[in-house]
């Protein structure tokens, strides 16, 4: 425990602090009460229970004025300390109760507890080790991971011991969790703070929180983590196992688009000259500005393919490949391995000018096939595109609440091959679902190749829905 939480440095005496507290009254304690003292001890030790030393912490906390957060890591760390310091002078007057003098305890275990404390790995060092060995992973999904690790070692504090974080440790995590405000990070007058400070200023704010749903995405990442840690021989068990909160209300369900509803957006000013590119307001006013690039055409992809705004935002050039001679899109997931996939280039695209508006990119030199995307404060492609999506239809009047978002193109991708007569295992292999079924995980080949996916893929028709104002050349 060499760092307190204010940053000041612990004195080197504080084994013989806790020492001194430790054994206050301990010689006049009859030897009833010392016996049934010790064996609670011993228990609360083997936990990591501290509420029969916190009195000591305190005082040890105000003599020597540290400021530790009760609580806190380091708090934890300093009961533990205390607790072994009490009950080997418990043990060693229980000795003398039976004439025996030495300075050796005679329980083994108090022997090894007395022995020079080793070095422990702290769990900041840890963490610094596996977020170097971490795969790779989508630019927001790498936003999310290290906002859960920062989160998580700002709580338990980084100079913790690993073998000292518990489930104790992580269900504590998970309470403050529930009360971090909705989108606090993303807070100007948050930018800096630790997750504790953010969680005490919300409690007099009181913002809306994160939802249960969002707290278990949290502690996810951090299950990943101890994982890692126990595949790696620093823990024993994972302690997040048992902690994830149990489903509260289900979610908004999410409305399909209508071929109607469709019929609308692609006769939209976005698709046929709007007032002003500049503004996104003026997209949604009629005009004879033609927009291009993302703006255009994601929403296309999203019709076509079924995949995540997110996905396609971050869409390379490279990634719309000839595959056993079919033109397909190499979709990078972000959320499971599943989610990696190949999705055929529907014919519908390829009438729509997208095979040459990707010709044009690469003669262009670009590597991303959307450079004038944006993301938002942290640099999400995905979260900003969905906002200004749902205000886009909103303001052609498609929609009026918050059940039709361009995740809705995704379910309607979904329900049109369902509508065909196709299994949700074979969907699952266009939309990057995990499939569940067990022959999933025999043989080496991908199921369904390049050729089979297309015919698949073609059945996706959404019938009446009307495009031949757009086709023709590219559109950029």
């Amino acid at each position: 425990m060499a760092e307190m939480e204010s940053g000041e440095t612990a004195p080197d005496d504080i084994g013989r602090v806790a020492d001194v507290l430790a054994m206050r009254d301990a010689a006049e304690m009859d030897r009833t009460r010392r016996e049934a003292l010790v064996a609670e001890l011993r228990k609360h030790a083997a936990v990591g229970e501290t509420t029969l030393i916190e009195w000591a912490a305190d005082e040890a906390i105000e003599r020597a004025g540290w400021t530790i957060e009760k609580g806190s890591g380091t708090y934890r760390e300093l009961c533990h300390r205390l607790t072994l310091a009490w009950l080997e002078a418990l043990t060693r007057a229980q000795e003398r109760d039976h004439g025996r003098f030495d300075d050796t305890p005679s329980d083994p275990a108090l022997a090894a507890a007395a022995a020079p404390e080793q070095p422990q790995e702290t769990i900041g060092a840890v963490a610094a080790e596996f977020m170097q060995a971490r795969p790779d992973m989508s630019a927001e999904y790498d936003i999310a991971h290290n906002a859960a690790m920062r989160w998580f070692l700002d709580f338990v504090g980084r100079d913790t011991p690993v073998k000292s974080i518990g489930k104790r440790e992580v269900r504590a995590w998970v309470v403050a969790l529930r009360k971090f405000p909705s989108r606090g990070s993303l807070l100007k007058e948050n930018e800096g703070a630790t997750f504790q400070e953010i969680v005490a200023r919300n409690e007099v704010q009181q913002r809306p929180v994160i939802a249960p749903r969002t707290v278990n995405k949290n502690l996810s990442i951090i299950a990943g983590f101890m994982d890692w840690m126990v595949n790696n021989d620093y823990i024993e068990s994972n302690p997040t196992e048992g902690q994830r909160l149990p489903k509260g209300k289900p979610k908004n369900p999410r409305d399909t688009f209508t071929v109607a509803q469709l019929q609308t957006l692609f006769n939209s000013p976005l698709y046929t000259g709007c007032l002003s590119a500049a503004r996104k307001p003026d997209m949604a006013k009629p005009g004879n500005v033609r927009v291009g690039g993302y703006a255009y055409w994601v929403p296309l992809l999203g019709v076509w393919t079924g995949a995540r705004s997110s996905e396609l935002l971050n869409l390379r050039v490279g990634d719309i490949q000839q595959i056993d001679g079919v033109w397909c899109f190499r979709i990078h997931g972000t959320k499971t391995d599943a989610a990696e996939r190949i999705v055929p280039v529907h014919p519908e695209l390829e009438k729509l000018g997208f095979m040459a508006f990707v010709a044009k990119m690469k003669a262009d030199g670009h590597e991303q096939l959307f450079p004038d995307a944006k993301g938002d404060s942290l640099d999400r492609l995905g979260s900003r595109y969905s906002k200004e999506f749902s205000d886009y239809i909103e303001r052609v009047g498609i929609k009026s609440d918050t059940s039709l978002v361009f995740h809705s193109l995704r379910h309607t991708f979904v329900d049109e091959l369902r509508r065909r007569g196709y299994a949700d295992t074979v969907i699952a292999v266009f939309v990057g679902h995990e499939g569940g079924s067990v022959t999933a995980g025999y043989g080496k080949l991908p199921q369904f190749s390049p050729a089979q996916r297309l015919e698949i893929i073609r059945d996706v028709k959404h019938d009446g829905l009307r495009l031949e104002h757009l086709y023709g050349p590219n559109k950029l």
